[in-house]
């Protein structure tokens, strides 16, 4: 199972996360050569599911992780990262009808070779979801950023209420080269991409 490096963990931190810091390599900073490797990924593909319940959808330990009341922000239950079956096998997932959606895309996934797949997890309120705004990979391995933002005003909730979302991310490298994975939370989606500005010089079309 690869495990997140020091970078990862920190910038899941300065992202807003609350992210699951057990095992975090905190020697593990990437050099320079790694950083300029970073690119975005765009030929993934992506499971959602959302469930009403508090707990995580899976596990590498033997409970399923609960909110904890006292945090104001939903905690990053789990994020996980395997490259072979062995690594799939370690992971516990929830008996609901949402984990098993979760379980059946990874193991559909062509791993010892050819493709990997990168979890995640969290409590989220009930008003609220979560979305994934992008996946980068660098030489250390995958990160992938999220946001939240509010429900349609349609949909009946009670604020006070923690639900559980997760994704299930399959990535069309092996990846057995890297030493570790992130994750990160924006507060906000953020807003439409800006129009591009009006160039006087440009003349008419």
């Amino acid at each position: 199972m690869v495990e997140p490096s020091r970078r990862e963990c920190l910038a899941a931190i300065a992202g807003g996360t609350a992210a699951a810091l057990a095992g975090c390599q905190w020697n593990a900073e990437p050099s320079d050569d790694e950083r300029e490797q970073r690119r975005r990924v765009t030929d993934y593909e992506v499971a959602s599911v959302r469930h009403a319940d508090e707990r995580a959808l899976f596990t590498e330990g033997e409970t399923l992780s609960t909110p904890r009341e006292s945090d104001e922000r939903p905690p990053v239950y789990r994020h996980t990262y395997f490259t072979s079956g062995d690594d799939r096998d370690d992971v516990r997932f929830a008996e609901t009808s949402e984990a098993e959606r979760l379980a059946s895309f990874a193991a559909a996934t062509a791993l010892d070779g050819e493709e990997s797949v990168y979890l995640f997890t969290t409590a989220v309120r009930a008003c609220s979801e979560v979305r994934l705004q992008w996946v980068e990979v660098d030489g250390t391995g995958p990160s992938a950023q999220f946001c939240r933002t509010l429900r349609p005003a349609d949909v009946k909730c009670r604020a006070t209420a923690y639900e559980t979302t997760g994704f299930a991310i399959r990535l069309p490298f092996a990846g057995e080269r890297f030493s570790g994975h992130g994750a990160g939370m924006s507060s906000s989606c953020g807003r439409p991409p800006r129009p591009e500005p009006f160039d006087p010089t440009g003349g008419s079309p």
